[in-house]
């Protein structure tokens, strides 16, 4: 397993760094479903945003989705 450090230069830039990362995720995902887990608090509100407008959401696979809490 690699880790891939991403800085971002203010809030709006980790929004959407989190939402790329999260869509290249679940496209690339072997198998039937991607498993993600949903953080509470403030922070990824902006994320969970974004994920639901264009063009993330017509990106996502959101029926091979699983949430969890």
């Amino acid at each position: 397993m690699s880790v891939i450090l991403d800085i971002a230069d203010d809030m709006r830039s980790f929004d959407t760094q989190a939402a790329e990362t999260i869509c290249a995720a679940a496209a690339g995902a072997v198998g039937e479903t991607f498993a993600i887990c949903l953080s509470g608090g403030e922070t990824p509100r902006p994320i969970y945003a974004l994920l639901a407008e264009e063009p993330y959401r017509a990106r996502m696979p959101w029926a091979r989705i699983h949430w969890f809490f």
